[in-house]
């Protein structure tokens, strides 16, 4: 795991965190947050090869 990736799910947890008591959106927010991240580097990468 990149230390942007750890940054980035670290904070995003520590917010929720502060805000619920609730694991609930914690888990969905760590759940979801590598797969966004991973789909949006890969329509970069898509739309970086339709441009050039």
């Amino acid at each position: 795991m990149s230390a942007e990736l750890a940054t980035g799910l670290f904070a995003g947890a520590l917010t929720i965190t502060a805000k619920t008591d609730s694991q609930v959106p914690i888990i969905s927010y760590v759940s979801a947050y590598p797969i966004a991240l991973i789909v949006m580097i890969i329509i970069s990468k898509v739309l970086i090869k339709l441009i050039t």
